[in-house]
């Protein structure tokens, strides 16, 4: 099974540098696959012409959803006896 959902995140709050971190370290939920994030980034600045372009966008992805990109979550394998990513697994 896979899953997807949509939500409104405001301002820089979804970037991966931000102090939340990366969307895609939400953890899996249960028994599904996760869709990769569709994300616009500040549409409030955006031109309608833009936004429309963007809402096409997820139109496009919401078709698709069957054969969207899913996150590869670690798999205990990836952990160390502590439970720590692994050096050459962490993105740090």
């Amino acid at each position: 099974m896979r899953s997807s959902s949509s939500f409104r995140c405001g301002g820089s709050a979804c970037l991966p540098s931000s102090r939340v971190g990366s969307i895609a370290s939400l953890p899996p939920a249960a028994g599904f696959a996760v869709i990769e994030p569709f994300l616009v980034h500040a549409p409030a600045r955006m031109s309608n012409e833009e936004r429309l372009a963007e809402l096409d966008r997820y139109r496009a992805r919401v078709v698709g959803l069957a054969t969207a990109p899913t996150i590869v979550y670690p798999t205990l394998a990836d952990y160390d006896e502590r439970y720590v990513l692994k050096p050459e697994l962490s993105n740090a």
